[in-house]
């Protein structure tokens, strides 16, 4: 039976008012999201072919970057990295450099089994 006297809809009421309020002293009412477009190496060229295929070239870039999105934008909640390099050395540059946040990817399918742009 579904059916609630009307003391027990305002003690339920209160409860629900309470832990409304409990809830937004413990936790921020904002949610702060940033995007940053890392360019894969996938699509960059260099001379004549791909920064992907030469490991000192993305590695030194992926560092730089991973240094900048923690500069820059390691105060957000969340953060969208657009074009992921799916390589693990590259995923642990940034594992690295955000120790606070959590790595989800989400895979596109691509010509280059690194791509995720």
């Amino acid at each position: 039976n579904w059916r609630l006297a009307a003391s027990q809809i305002q003690m339920l009421g209160r409860a629900i008012l309470a832990c409304a309020i409990a809830c937004r002293a413990a936790k921020p009412t904002t949610l702060q999201v940033a995007t940053y477009n890392i360019l894969n190496p996938v699509h960059k060229s260099v001379g004549g072919g791909r920064e992907s295929d030469i490991d000192e070239l993305w590695l030194a870039r992926g560092r730089r970057q991973a240094s900048f999105v923690a500069d820059a934008l390691g105060a957000a909640d969340v953060i969208c990295l657009q074009e992921w390099f799916f390589e693990p050395r590259w995923q642990k540059l940034f594992e690295e450099a955000l120790p606070a946040h959590r790595l989800c990817t989400a895979r596109r399918r691509g010509v280059h089994p690194h791509d995720g742009s």
